[in-house]
């Protein structure tokens, strides 16, 4: 889906549309976004997939657990559970510039320390 969505971000362009220009036989023209809506639509995919989102889905064909009634799918829980993970993951791998930053800090404050009286 990704290479779709920069593939349809550059042929909308107008100045990266160029490059895709198939008639060799005919000068460049610059096609807007709504002259390429207006084409898909009248061609037999644009038509044919206009036709199926028409129809409305039916929720009873489909199996109850396929579908997510809640809005991520999992508990809260699982979610920080999740994080946590993935942040404790990536201060084990950059396990060197949290040891380097947290002494460098300790040497910079540490000279303020000495003339810090209660």
């Amino acid at each position: 889906m990704g290479f779709f969505h920069f593939f349809v971000e550059q042929v909308t362009s107008r100045k990266d549309q160029r490059q895709y220009w198939a008639r060799p036989d005919k000068p460049y023209r610059f096609v807007p976004a709504k002259e390429f809506a207006t084409a898909f639509k009248s061609f037999h995919t644009g038509m044919a997939l206009a036709k199926e989102l028409s129809v409305p889905f039916d929720k009873r064909k489909s199996h109850p657990a396929a579908l997510t009634t809640t809005r991520y799918g999992v508990s809260a829980k699982a979610l920080l559970k999740a994080n946590i993970d993935r942040e404790i993951l990536l201060m084990k791998r950059n396990s060197f510039v949290y040891i380097f930053r947290t002494f460098q800090v300790i040497i910079v404050v540490s000279p303020y320390k000495m003339f810090y009286y209660y």
